[in-house]
């Protein structure tokens, strides 16, 4: 089978078949539209009227998922066959959002106080019998 050029030159083109030149020349244009990933608005944004998500509070009848799960069926009580389960919203924990799904888990068990508390305990040990293989070395040297 014959492949055929479209016409266009000799420039190379991106795999949507613009010219790399223009697709370069427009990535520099928007350069100076673009923020840092840090950066927060400070400036005009009206955050009156805004409500702060909590699960503290009860929702509201007018929230789009209490509606759905009115739909749904849910009269408030505890979830399962026999009302039994839970009601409260299951709480979310922070989490480092550029970390890997489970990274924060394993973050917080090696930098939890128990752990850390025990790897200096774990550390004193080691020094321990170091200073018993020296003290060891030192008494058959000392000893003729």
């Amino acid at each position: 089978m014959e492949r055929r050029d479209r016409g266009g030159g000799s420039s190379s083109r991106n795999p949507h078949g613009a010219p790399v030149e223009e697709e370069e020349e427009l990535e520099d244009d928007f350069d100076e539209f673009r923020l840092p990933m840090s950066h927060r608005p400070t400036e005009n944004l009206e955050t009156e009227g805004l409500e702060q998500a909590s699960v503290d509070t009860q929702l509201t009848s007018s929230n789009v998922g209490f509606r759905l799960l009115q739909k749904m069926g849910w009269k408030g009580k505890g979830l399962g066959k026999n009302e039994q389960g839970i009601t409260e919203p299951i709480k979310a924990g922070i989490r480092d959002a550029k970390l890997g799904v489970g990274k924060q888990e394993q973050d917080d068990f090696f930098t939890s106080e128990d752990n850390v508390q025990r790897r200096k305990l774990n550390i004193e040990l080691e020094e321990t019998e170091e200073h018993i293989k020296k003290r060891e070395v030192c008494n058959r040297t000392l000893i003729p």
